[in-house]
């Protein structure tokens, strides 16, 4: 990398190294769930240091209607705000992976 480099292109070669480790500024810390085409890992924020719960969705097994019914359901969280439901605060999409980043309830 040269020092002309974009902060874009100095942020997405960081995260190809270090894919299984973070993405974004979440540091990833153990997994803590995992469903038919998702998993949820366990991740801090590098700044506030706040927990959250990261949802993996793996779109290359999604068919067209799951990941249809995915998009939409996502949109509606992005809505919620309630105290009785978890709060989704970023989504981070790349061309194989959906980043869902959430509210992390513990227990």
């Amino acid at each position: 990398m040269s020092a002309g480099d974009s902060l874009y292109a100095r942020k997405t070669a960081e995260l190809k190294q270090n894919k299984h480790n973070r993405i974004g500024y979440y540091e990833f810390e153990k997994a803590i769930g995992e469903g038919n085409f998702a998993k949820v890992k366990l991740a801090t924020h590098a700044l506030t240091k706040e927990k959250v719960a990261v949802k993996i969705i793996d779109k290359t097994k999604l068919d067209k209607s799951t990941a249809k019914k995915l998009f939409r359901e996502v949109r509606i969280m992005k809505l919620l705000g309630h105290e009785h439901i978890v709060r989704l605060y970023e989504v981070i999409d790349t061309p194989k992976e959906l980043f869902l980043i959430m509210e992390y309830a513990p227990g």
